[in-house]
């Protein structure tokens, strides 16, 4: 349940543009809403992604020559493809594979080299990008927003643990107060605000003090081909976030065809659900005869399991590396932009234009037109207003946004 007082939110920064006005069909600008308990260590779900660099030369046309472990476009790739981080994954988004995130382990020119093989052969044409992931000081700021606790130790901060599944390690860091980020253990090696927090992955937070930490969540909604989103696992433990997804039960979102089922929980691979204030639940797997299964059983079926955005799967994997599917609402841009009058024209919010941080949207505009900022709630189909409408006066745009649960954001012309 969601519950207990809340301070004023930090938000941030990404969104996604693929094209320009004329005819512009956009990833969705997203939003979630969390919060953390003051003395508890919970896990922060980041379902929402970083935006690409330089879209229209990495995703819009299409690859050019695939090859088992890379792809290749069809003019140079920019230098600056892997981000702030200096890391990034592989989304592909048509085509037999859509729906899968792939490492990327190097680029040279027009070629972009990732870690294993996909789960269905890229074949040339398929639109392929490469989104940078997150970096510490681009996720919480650096220095981050105020509301989170910095100290001169760590035993006086905000703690953030980063689980990284391939390697079975975590790593922690907390913000040094009036130096930057740290990592707990290696404190004298210096600022760690590029440190990458890979998509999918979750984040360990522990809210050191009162009160707990909220803040609003804004990103990019990655658009597939697919109505099934694709999530690498390692053998042994894997803290993920699932896609941006309505389902609110196990049974909806988890695909048992991409798990290993057998005949206890220890063959199988299990997980338990972490809620946003740090609850656990059972330990869940699919059994090979019985289906959704938990340990010990209890008053709620298995398959019927809470789960939704704001909670985590802390996962455990038996078998070797493979992929979950996971079932999404979202089929395409156009479903997701939900079905326009003629009248209506919708607006690319611009990551360049705008100041998250200070809670507003930014978009290109023209001046003296009318513009409505309106938002969706993922549980509905139906778009509401957000404000007042805006009366452009300038090529610019700026709106104050400032939403609560989880959705997704559109600018309207009016």
């Amino acid at each position: 349940m969601r519950a207990g007082p809340k301070v004023l939110p930090f938000y941030l920064t990404l969104s996604l543009t693929i094209s320009g006005l004329d005819g512009a069909v956009t990833d969705p600008v997203g939003y979630i809403d969390n919060w953390l308990v003051a003395g508890k260590k919970g896990s922060l779900p980041l379902p929402l992604a970083h935006a690409y660099t330089k879209l229209d030369d990495v995703v819009a046309s299409g690859v050019s020559a695939p090859g088992e472990s890379f792809v290749e476009y069809s003019t140079d790739l920019p230098g600056d493809l892997l981000g702030p981080s200096g890391s990034a994954c592989l989304d592909i988004r048509s085509g037999a594979g859509s729906g899968q995130s792939l490492r990327v382990t190097g680029f040279s020119g027009r070629r972009v080299m990732f870690e294993g093989s996909p789960m269905f052969e890229i074949e040339p044409g398929t639109k392929v990008g490469v989104r940078p992931n997150w970096s510490l000081g681009a996720l919480f700021g650096s220095p981050p927003t105020a509301d989170i606790l910095q100290g001169d130790s760590v035993e006086e901060a905000d703690v953030i643990g980063l689980q990284d599944p391939a390697t079975q390690t975590t790593r922690e860091f907390f913000f040094k107060s009036g130096e930057g980020w740290r990592e707990v253990g290696h404190e004298e090696e210096g600022d760690r605000s590029a440190t990458a927090v890979p998509y999918r992955s979750a984040v360990q937070f522990f809210r050191r003090t009162a009160p707990d930490l909220s803040f609003v969540q804004v990103g990019t909604v990655p658009m597939y081909d697919s109505p099934q989103h694709w999530v690498k696992v390692w053998p042994g433990r894997n803290l993920l976030t699932t896609p941006f997804s309505p389902a609110k039960k196990i049974g909806e979102l988890l695909v048992p065809a991409s798990l290993v089922s057998g005949g206890s929980a220890p063959h199988s691979d299990s997980f338990r659900v972490v809620s946003e204030d740090a609850e656990l639940s059972p330990i869940i797997y699919h059994h090979q005869s019985r289906g959704w299964t938990s340990v010990g059983g209890g008053a709620t079926p298995a398959a019927e399991t809470p789960f939704d955005l704001y909670t985590v799967l802390d996962f455990q994997r038996v078998g070797e590396v493979g992929f979950l599917r996971f079932n999404t609402d979202f089929l395409s841009n156009q479903s997701v932009s939900g079905r326009l009058s003629v009248a209506e024209q919708v607006v690319p919010i611009d990551p360049e234009l705008s100041d998250f941080t200070s809670q507003r949207l930014g978009w290109r505009s023209e001046p003296g037109a009318t513009y409505q900022v309106q938002v969706r709630p993922l549980e509905s189909s139906l778009w509401n207003d957000l404000g007042a409408p805006v009366v452009a006066d300038g090529e610019v745009t700026l709106a104050r946004c400032a939403p609560e649960g989880r959705g997704i954001f559109r600018i309207v012309v009016r």
